[in-house]
């Protein structure tokens, strides 16, 4: 483990958000493998959840390394870095399963008629998945300075 990082320089993210990344990728295939074996509909909090819980990886691990928590900058940096992470890991889940609950052969027909389906709708689907983005990020700022200052106190007073 390396000493702190000193508070003027702003630490290396990237081992934070590979975490992060890695966490949001796991518990996003196993959730959504244990609500489809138990045919439950999934909700916001579920989303949420796993944004928090693959916040908490990432921030111990921040914390443990560095021995201190985000400073603003790291924690909106973070923050921005763990949405980009999210978008593309959503993008790769969903062609993923896309291949795998449709098929290659018929993956080309149903692409073809999205846009017909979805036009009808297309500004409700946007200030939707506006909305969500505006709550993933907020959930990823909020969380990672509040897990960030409350794990740095822990460790602190020596009870990590």
């Amino acid at each position: 483990m390396n000493g702190p990082t000193s508070p003027e320089k702003d630490a290396n993210l990237w081992p934070a958000i590979f975490y992060f990344s890695v966490a949001y990728v796991v518990v996003s295939v196993l959730v959504g493998a244990v609500l489809q074996l138990l045919d439950v509909n999934p909700n916001s909090g579920v989303s949420i959840g796993i944004l928090v819980g693959a916040v908490y990886v990432a921030v111990r691990k921040f914390v443990l390394e560095h021995q201190r928590p985000f400073t603003r900058g790291e924690q909106l940096r973070f923050s921005g870095l763990a949405f980009l992470a999210t978008v593309l890991a959503s993008i790769m889940l969903t062609f993923i399963l896309s291949l795998v609950f449709i098929g290659a052969r018929d993956l080309p027909a149903v692409i073809t008629e999205l846009p017909a389906l979805v036009a009808p709708q297309a500004n409700l689907i946007a200030f939707a998945l506006i909305i969500a983005c505006l709550v993933s990020f907020a959930v990823l700022y909020f969380t990672s300075g509040l897990l960030s200052r409350s794990l740095a106190k822990k460790i602190a007073s020596g009870k990590v």
